[in-house]
């Protein structure tokens, strides 16, 4: 049995309700969930929240929500792994034959089917975590930080180095969803470790949604479907 757990906790700061803020005419959630749904790879899914008003609508887009999350891992400190051990709990004591478990946002837009397929295959010759990643400029390894004023007030040790020069080969993790076995997420402590794998994105093909700039990006590349 492959079960999706998708992780809409209320209460976010960025952005005002953003598990359901309206994109394409319907609460952002529910693409996640068509997503996972059209991909046919999961036999269940279910969405982890702290709120009734959630938890209702995302009922009727075909997930379930078996249980509200406790208020003690629902704070923004809390980190996703520790968010799905808590379902995995839960899942354990009523299902015998988990396999997968693939953990999404609300906001995992593009995960769409065909990654999701392509996710799985990786899975197959994998003992760890596969997720979604897009390369990285080496020019953000010239970074700096300014004040409120715009004035450069720290650079750090690779501020001088000439582009060719960088090292190459940084990836970031795009927050689309990470899929392990249940042997995998019950052993593993932590997701992003050495020896995952992970899926490539193009800058163009997606955007993880943290503030108001990523949620204009995603509608931009999201309307382009």
């Amino acid at each position: 049995m492959n079960i999706a757990i998708i992780l809409a906790r209320s209460g976010s700061k960025r952005i005002k309700n953003k598990n359901i803020k309206i994109l394409k005419n319907k609460p952002i959630i529910y693409w996640t969930i068509r997503n996972i749904i059209k991909s046919k790879k999961f036999d269940k899914i279910i969405v982890s929240t702290d709120k009734k008003s959630i938890a209702k609508i995302v009922n009727k887009m075909g997930a379930d929500t078996p249980f509200l999350r406790p208020k003690n891992i629902s704070g923004d400190t809390i980190g996703t792994k520790e968010v799905v051990d808590h379902a995995i709990k839960y899942l354990e004591k009523k299902y015998l034959n988990i396999k997968n478990i693939g953990c999404f946002y609300a906001t995992s837009i593009f995960a769409k089917p065909d990654l999701i397929k392509k996710g799985f295959l990786l899975l197959k010759k994998n003992n760890k975590f596969v997720f979604v990643a897009q390369k990285r400029d080496p020019q953000s390894l010239r970074a700096f930080k300014v004040n409120k004023k715009g004035v450069v007030k720290k650079t750090f040790n690779k501020i001088n180095y000439r582009t060719q020069d960088l090292e190459k080969g940084y990836f970031q993790d795009l927050g689309q969803f990470y899929l392990g076995s249940y042997a995998t997420w019950k052993k593993e402590k932590v997701i992003l470790s050495n020896n995952s794998k992970i899926l490539v994105l193009k800058k163009w093909e997606a955007s993880d949604i943290d503030d108001m700039d990523d949620w204009k990006l995603s509608e931009i590349l999201f309307n382009k479907d």
